[in-house]
């Protein structure tokens, strides 16, 4: 490649992929569905996955019967500036970031519990709706991801004009170090999907204080460590 080589290579893994390529083609049943910059196919393509995966809703009179929440009383974040992809029939319209104090901020310790906020509208009726958020390294790949089609609980419909707002929170326990998040929504099934993905919504930085346990590798994952004499 540094050489001026073009190298094609065709594979199912979408971490080479991120990691190597710069263009890419997503064929499906022998057709191209999608053609541009490697990222964004990856990012299509497990969009369209999730949305085909095919797992069960709420059903619709808990959904209906959602709690009334108002919007967090603090500053969203800034999208303007990100890159965006997918039809955006369904879209997010505002994200917020908060600590347990409820407060806005991208700065954490490890350990912290983060809360993420996606409101999300619909332009036109939507059925079987998701919503959830990633982070990823500075390589690109995915860290954590979760939502509403992780933990089975789509959303059964959303009227058009109409507003559902998606708290997710989960403890970071990461190594210090940035990661981006990505935030979107979707819905529909393998016949019929719209969605939208932010790219880079905000950078989220993670520190630790002195006496933390230090971090090797990404995540402190629950551990037994014993030591026995023989």
């Amino acid at each position: 490649i540094k050489s001026g080589v073009t190298l094609i290579v065709v594979t199912h893994d979408t971490s080479f992929v991120l990691n190597i390529c710069t263009r890419a083609m997503w064929l499906h049943e022998g057709k191209a569905r999608y053609l541009g910059l490697a990222s964004d196919c990856v990012r299509e393509y497990l969009a369209a996955m999730a949305a085909i995966s095919g797992n069960n809703t709420n059903n619709t009179s808990s959904a209906l019967l959602a709690p009334p929440e108002t919007l967090p009383d603090t500053e969203s974040l800034d999208l303007r500036a990100c890159e965006t992809l997918g039809d955006g029939n369904i879209y997010v319209e505002r994200v917020w970031v908060l600590n347990y104090n409820n407060d806005a901020t991208v700065l954490f310790n490890s350990g912290d519990w983060i809360c993420v906020c996606i409101l999300i509208k619909a332009r036109a009726t939507a059925v079987a709706v998701s919503a959830g958020c990633e982070l990823r390294d500075r390589h690109g790949q995915v860290v954590f991801a979760t939502g509403l089609r992780v933990v089975r609980r789509l959303i059964d419909k959303i009227e058009k004009n109409h507003s559902k707002l998606i708290k997710i929170k989960f403890k970071a326990d990461l190594a210090p170090t940035q990661y981006t998040l990505d935030v979107g929504c979707g819905a529909g099934d393998a016949a019929f999907n719209i969605w939208h993905r932010v790219k880079s919504a905000a950078v989220i930085e993670i520190n630790t204080l002195p006496q933390d346990e230090v971090i090797h590798g990404f995540v402190r994952l629950p551990t037994q460590i014993e030591v026995f004499s023989t």
